[in-house]
């Protein structure tokens, strides 16, 4: 085995034969939340199963040097790893991959990543020091929901879940300061997920901060309110580009319409969110400094591993047998802006539904989860304000990268909320995940194939943005009030903290006393 892969592997070797008892359990937990609905008959049989994008990785997976002689542009070949490796282990035992093998492929596949993503769960929890209570509560948000309990089963044949596990291994290898580990890690995801060449770009460039004194410096608010004058440009930018959408009668990648009779209330929701978002994650006066970024910048290693991102970048196409790409980052843009404002606030609407209700807590603790963004590094807060923007995008499944570590400063920001909760807290909100997840819902073996805002459609759909009807929609963000309204009640209310600078700092402190 090569020296720098021992070294890499090391960590967890050792970590494997320490494992406390709640975090085996939490990975056993991850695997059976990935096995029920791998076994679930629920599954879509559309295309044999292959509907739509995940068509091409299917047929990938069956014929992969076939399939790209005949044409594969950039993004789909920079999704094309997991349907690479199946081919080769599916050509161990047979010549001639049937369509039923390769789904149960991509279903193990996903039983393996989501599994990968409980025991990466677990090394975060012991690099951040998070509490035992903590580790459960971002278990029901990692595992508990949706994409987890059934997605994985309804349309396996994607690289979501490859994604969901190698976005969270990246933060805990920019936590760990691992060199080769990001290498690594950036190299799978430029072939795995398009959008995490960018994650790792601003993680590399700007690595997490060597002393604690750098990441729990005390939080100065910027002078003249920069942070207030950097947001509004893209706010206001993006809530123009948003106004011109309105009149527009073309459905672009079929991705919906504009609601026309709501379209200023979903430009004025899109416009606020993003301001308000944006002006919290640049709320630090280290931001406004030219030492803060002249120590990186200035220095020959930012400058080689730019270059050597930029191969990276251009890999892909290099690679690629089809010109073509539908997703230029134009086009990304573009579709982005759109699906924000299908109709008033679906692209949160769209989250909650989908990764689960322990969302609503950013809702009430934006302001320390940003702060502890800050704390963690230039690269990390960065990265955050990337994927907020992106998070307009009413199709979260696009977000599964960032989703995992998003939920671990949901955690890290609750510790003094949760400190007082008893352990029925923990259940009845574990119950309330799992029954918002739509386990129970069997949505149909052949119900994308229709009208998707029609049922049977919707019964699929409906969870997802773009596609979300506007009767669900209606029905759906009643439901998200509702569930705002009982997690405040219930789980906020009478354990509210106080978060000021100095708890987060002295929270940072600890958490980060184990990185050196």
């Amino acid at each position: 085995m090569p020296k720098t892969l021992a070294t890499i592997l090391q960590p967890c070797r050792h970590h494997l034969r320490s494992l406390e008892r709640h975090e085996i359990l939490i990975i056993l937990g991850a695997f059976i939340s990935a096995v029920i609905p791998f076994l679930s008959t629920d599954k879509s049989n559309v295309s044999n199963g292959f509907p739509g994008d995940a068509g091409i990785y299917g047929y990938l997976a069956q014929d992969f040097y076939g399939r790209w002689a005949e044409g594969v542009n950039s993004f789909y070949l920079g999704r094309s790893l997991p349907s690479w490796v199946l081919h080769h282990i599916l050509h161990l035992f047979t010549a001639n991959p049937t369509y039923e093998q390769v789904l149960t492929a991509f279903g193990i596949l996903s039983v393996v990543a989501i599994t990968v993503t409980g025991y990466v769960w677990c090394l975060v929890t012991r690099t951040l020091k998070i509490t035992v209570a903590g580790a459960w509560f971002g278990f029901i948000g990692l595992f508990l929901n949706h994409l987890v309990l059934k997605a994985s089963g309804q349309a396996p044949i994607l690289t979501d879940f490859c994604a969901y596990a190698l976005g969270l291994l990246l933060f805990y290898v920019y936590l760990q300061r691992q060199t080769w580990g990001m290498i690594a890690v950036t190299l799978v995801l430029t072939f795995t997920w398009p959008s995490g060449i960018y994650m790792c770009t601003l993680l590399w460039l700007f690595p997490h901060p060597s002393k604690p004194l750098d990441a729990t410096a005390p939080v100065q608010r910027p002078p003249f309110k920069l942070h207030y004058f950097l947001a509004l440009p893209p706010a206001i930018a993006g809530g123009i580009y948003m106004q011109t959408m309105l009149s527009g009668e073309t459905d672009y990648l079929n991705r919906g319409i504009p609601l026309a009779r709501v379209g200023y209330l979903s430009v004025a929701i899109a416009t606020v969110y993003l301001f308000i978002g944006l002006s919290e994650l640049l709320r630090n006066a280290k931001f406004y400094r030219w030492l803060t970024w002249s120590k990186y910048v200035l220095s020959w290693q930012f400058w080689g591993k730019l270059v050597v991102l930029a191969v990276l970048f251009k890999l892909p196409s290099l690679l690629a047998t089809d010109s073509g790409n539908p997703m230029t980052l134009g086009n990304i843009l573009h579709l982005v802006v759109r699906m924000s404002i299908l109709q008033p606030g679906v692209f949160w609407v769209a989250h909650v539904v989908y990764f689960g209700p322990i969302l609503i807590f950013a809702l009430f603790f934006w302001r320390p989860i940003c702060q502890l963004f800050q704390t963690h590094g230039l690269g990390l807060t960065a990265w955050v304000a990337l994927m907020f923007v992106l998070s307009l995008d009413s199709e979260s499944r696009h977000l599964v990268n960032f989703y995992p570590v998003l939920i671990t400063f949901i955690v890290i920001a609750t510790e003094a909320l949760r400190q007082a909760w008893q352990t029925w807290h923990y259940w009845a909100f574990g119950i309330l995940s799992v029954f918002t997840s739509r386990v129970w819902l069997t949505i149909g073996s052949d119900s994308p194939a229709s009208d998707p805002h029609e049922f049977p459609s919707q019964f699929y759909f409906m969870h997802h943005g773009p596609w979300m009807s506007n009767l669900m929609y209606a029905i759906q963000s009643a439901i998200v009030l509702v569930l705002i309204y009982m997690i405040y009640d219930l789980w906020i209310r009478d354990f509210w903290p106080k978060p000021n600078a100095d708890a987060i700092e002295n929270l940072s402190s600890t958490q980060n006393s184990s990185l050196n």
